[in-house]
């Protein structure tokens, strides 16, 4: 379960942040996100994850921010549900299926000890917590690579890098990020970053005003570049 001790805080110092959001990054996002599968975590080697969409009668994923900062109780509990599968999924990416399900048990330790420094204004929890994995796994690669230079029969340069965690990590959240808009807001992106078009092409093809394919790209835009900001703050 998600409870003992003996584990460190959140890294204080994290990746700076990231310059603006590129057709190849929220392209590659876009792709990213349908290649993943909804299945539990715990049940399949690789690496899938099933985010748990707010609804009306349920949490939103606003309101089990803000509880988490405040160390309300389950709070935890409830961030684990809505993003367990997600961090999970980022730690599988690079690490054996053990050490994913310990790492990820670690985050969310050293997230909830931390949770103080967590500002939901400045980002969503889903960055801050994949923030903090990304220190983890890294820690982890390390001591793999270490650990690997001593063994004759393994090259180090099969272990993944920094660059690589950063990758991964960046191509989740958008995808993430794209999962939590609305139906119409990531058709636009999805047209505008994937296909290519143009708003005014968009526009035509959906039979939208073209005000409105600029609003929803532009709050597309907005919430995914909230996603990334706390996983880079």
């Amino acid at each position: 379960g998600l409870a003992g001790g003996g584990h460190r805080s959140p890294h204080t110092n994290p990746p700076a942040p990231r310059g603006r959001l590129s057709k190849h990054m929220v392209g590659s996002g876009f792709r990213h996100g349908w290649e993943v599968a909804t299945a539990p975590p715990w049940q399949a080697s690789a690496p899938r994850y099933s985010p748990r969409v707010a609804s009306a009668g349920g949490d939103t994923f606003e309101s089990v921010e803000k509880a988490f900062a405040r160390g309300d109780d389950n709070a935890l509990r409830a961030a684990y549900e809505h993003h367990g599968s997600l961090v999970y999924t980022f730690c599988r990416r690079t690490l054996d299926e053990a050490r994913a399900k310990d790492v990820t048990q670690e985050v969310f330790i050293s997230a909830w000890k931390g949770r103080h420094r967590y500002e939901p204004a400045k980002g969503s929890l889903a960055g801050w917590l994949i923030a903090i994995a990304k220190n983890r796994v890294i820690d982890n690669v390390r001591a793999e690579q270490r650990h690997s230079e001593r063994r004759a029969d393994n090259d180090p340069a099969d272990v993944p890098v920094e660059a690589d965690v950063e990758r991964i990590g960046d191509r989740l959240m958008i995808a993430e990020a794209l999962r939590c808009l609305s139906d119409r807001a990531r058709q636009v992106v999805a047209m505008h970053y994937f296909d290519d078009l143009t708003l005014r092409q968009i526009a035509e093809r959906t039979s939208q005003p073209l005000g409105t394919v600029k609003s929803d790209l532009r709050r597309g835009l907005q919430h995914i570049r909230h996603q990334m900001e706390s996983a880079h703050e």
